[in-house]
């Protein structure tokens, strides 16, 4: 396992550093050559008995102690953290990271590091913080990179339009995207039955995988039905199969859970209000010289989306294509 290779990796590195040995000393002492105790520190090679026990000799640590996932005080919290359940599932690929390189930057500065993680973890326990408030914080930082505009979601979007001759005209309507998902993807709609469920009566929509059934609360108007429909286009299109069944998240069980209902909700605002038509939109509206709110009341009409759905959709267009990186929302409630 990567994992086991990488601990073992640090330890014999950690020692290493500690004894002030050089590669070329820790070999002479071991008989290893320094290209393999490089491949053994980077978590590359992990040694036969033999070697291992020649290492442990070297660095003043016994056999058992080198191959367990044990620690000293100083570097435990970092062998813990990496064998954890929320570090296994924590999406390190998304930011460019892997386990070596995280390694990497342990190994340089552990002391500090492992100071870093103590404190953290000491603050997660403090304010009962759970692995959801973790993956929510990290898809912030996720959306905060590409500054919330996804390409390759704006393509997708294109390409289901073309694939399925989605006709040009707006707004889309309820029935509209019935048809493509009953059409395409053999899933009905049905806006009757929730409300025979006392636990679902609250919620927006659920998705019956066993049933391919869409259920929709009856007290949603169209543009909250549009985007739900849209929304399960995009589960189905992207092929998105982590994925919560209900509107509302009631629990994260995994971070990929949580991207792919951020894809599929992007995707839906993409579908219903398309960039390019948007784009010329926004531009015609800042080409005017006074505050007139009747445009983006018109709008609102033209796409049929709520306010929240089409803010969320500048938030996405305006970095991109206009440069404006820096959004701020200020609710007047007189």
């Amino acid at each position: 396992e990567e994992i086991i290779k990488l601990i073992f990796g640090f330890k014999v590195k950690y020692l290493r550093q500690q004894k002030n040995f050089s590669y070329q000393e820790l070999s002479d002492l071991t008989g290893l050559v320094v290209s393999y105790l490089h491949d053994i520190e980077k978590g590359r090679k992990y040694p036969k008995v033999d070697k291992i026990n020649a290492l442990a000799s070297a660095l003043g640590v016994d056999y058992d102690y080198l191959v367990s996932t044990q620690a000293s005080k100083k570097i435990q919290p970092i062998v813990d953290l990496v064998q954890s359940d929320f570090f296994k599932a924590f999406p390190l690929e998304l930011f460019g990271i892997t386990p070596a390189k995280l390694f990497e930057l342990f190994s340089t500065t552990p002391d500090k590091v492992n100071a870093f993680i103590s404190t953290i973890t000491k603050i997660a326990r403090n304010y009962q913080m759970k692995n959801e408030h973790f993956y929510m914080a990290a898809l912030r930082s996720y959306q905060d990179i590409y500054d919330n505009y996804f390409e390759d979601i704006e393509q997708a979007v294109e390409k289901f339009t073309a694939t399925f001759e989605v006709k040009p005209d707006l707004p889309l309507t309820p029935q509209y995207l019935e048809e493509l998902l009953e059409t395409h993807y053999h899933i009905t709609i049905n806006r009757n039955e929730i409300i025979d469920y006392a636990e679902l009566r609250q919620v927006r929509s659920y998705f019956s995988k066993s049933k391919k059934v869409l259920y929709l609360n009856k007290g949603l108007n169209r543009a909250q039905e549009l985007f739900l429909l849209a929304r399960e286009l995009g589960f189905q299109f992207l092929d998105l199969k982590e994925r919560p069944y209900l509107t509302r998240i009631e629990q994260v069980d995994s971070f990929e859970q949580l991207l792919n209902n951020f894809k599929a909700s992007y995707f839906s605002v993409a579908l219903l209000m398309p960039e390019q038509v948007l784009i010329k939109d926004i531009r015609q509206l800042a080409e005017q010289t006074s505050w007139k709110p009747q445009i983006l009341i018109a709008l609102l009409k033209k796409y049929e989306v709520t306010p929240e759905m089409f803010l969320q959709r500048l938030t996405n267009l305006l970095p991109h294509h206009f440069g404006i990186n820096d959004l701020f929302f200020f609710a007047d409630e007189r």
